[in-house]
């Protein structure tokens, strides 16, 4: 995964178990202090569901979570 900013790092890594849990202790185990969610649920019912991973890691994180939407 190349970064689009010069200087700054990007690592991908798969997991399995719920994903906002997964985040949360990526994030923990490796001293990261502020985390980036995606959201796109276009359709009140998508927005419930893909919501609800974003909802859990402002939940669950002690540190910053900024929640991104793409543009429309």
């Amino acid at each position: 995964m190349k970064p689009r900013v010069e200087g700054l790092k990007s690592r991908f890594e798969a997991k399995v178990e719920h994903p906002a849990e997964q985040l949360v202790a990526y994030a923990e185990g490796h001293g990261i202090d502020h985390i980036v969610v995606g959201h796109r649920g276009r359709t009140l019912f998508e927005r419930w569901l893909v919501g609800s991973i974003a909802r859990r890691v402002l939940a669950y994180a002690p540190y910053a979570v900024t929640v991104v939407h793409p543009r429309a």
